[in-house]
């Protein structure tokens, strides 16, 4: 314990740096990053692909509105 106490002024803490924010005008109900780094949406409006660096949308399909989570994969 002792150690532990000497080392916590030497342990940092690393800070998140929001890159983006996005209004969505609906609920979300799931979220994903692929493994190619895209941030897949899901809510009752459409199925969206937003670029998770520059929150830019990619593409969005509404006929995949209210896609439940099971069905992405």
């Amino acid at each position: 314990m002792f150690i532990l106490a000497l080392m916590c002024p030497f342990i940092h803490v690393a800070q998140v740096e929001v890159k983006w924010n996005m209004e969505v005008p609906t609920e979300i109900l799931w979220q994903e990053v692929t493994a190619l780094g895209n941030l897949i949406v899901s809510s009752r409006e459409g199925l969206i692909g937003i670029d998770a660096e520059t929150g830019e949308i990619s593409w969005s399909k509404r006929a995949h509105g209210n896609l439940d989570r099971a069905a992405f994969e």
